[in-house]
């Protein structure tokens, strides 16, 4: 099994991508876990970026293929893919000074074709939205990424969860269509319970869609 998602993706072999994904997900089984944190499906577009090894590459397509059949192989434990979406440069991560500016050309193009193959050929259960600011709105309230596209155009089945930490309100987030705030519960724990409901920011829908996931 390589240690190197890249040399991996070199292959262009999605069986040798699922054979990985096999021992993951046989390994996590093995000791109790029943969510696994991969793989990554973050396309490459800054060479500087710190997380390149654990990337698929800069291809779409190609990232698109190897991250669906690794998926494929993982499932049985289950699956988180990362990270949702647009996320490269870390200077200023998990704030909003790291705001990437894109088209909807590029976006649908490079940013989400490997999402929406690995959506719709693995079904992942879960996925992990980014520490990115995508078109000025944090990546895990951004209601275009979630609400529009992983649940409008893909109808994706599975929750999303936040990277750790990349939960920045209560009421954004739910609504933008985030489900689980992960490692703590800042904003969607007690501060959730409190939110008003039906009549106030926050609509009761939104709740039970979550709870649902």
């Amino acid at each position: 099994m390589t240690q190197l998602p890249e040399a991996l993706a070199a292959t262009w072999g999605p069986g040798a991508a699922s054979c990985e994904g096999e021992v993951i997900g046989s390994q996590a089984r093995t000791k109790g876990i029943n969510l696994v944190h991969a793989p990554t499906v973050t396309i490459v577009r800054v060479p500087q970026w710190s997380r390149t090894f654990e990337s698929l590459g800069e291809d779409a397509y190609l990232t698109g293929l190897m991250a669906s059949a690794e998926v494929d192989g993982i499932q049985g434990s289950g699956t988180m893919v990362k990270h949702y979406a647009v996320y490269a440069p870390e200077t200023y991560r998990n704030t909003a000074v790291d705001n990437a500016t894109v088209g909807d050309k590029t976006l649908q193009e490079i940013y989400l074709r490997a999402w929406d193959q690995t959506v719709d050929r693995a079904q992942p259960a879960s996925i992990m939205c980014s520490y990115a600011t995508v078109n000025g709105t944090a990546a895990c309230q951004n209601a275009a990424l979630i609400r529009g596209h992983l649940d409008g155009t893909l109808h994706f089945p599975g929750f999303v969860g936040s990277d750790y930490y990349a939960t920045h309100s209560t009421v954004p987030s739910v609504e933008a269509g985030l489900d689980q705030e992960q490692p703590l519960a800042a904003y969607l724990g007690p501060a959730l319970v409190t939110a008003p409901i039906e009549f106030g920011d926050l609509h009761s829908a939104h709740i039970r869609r979550a709870a649902l996931s």
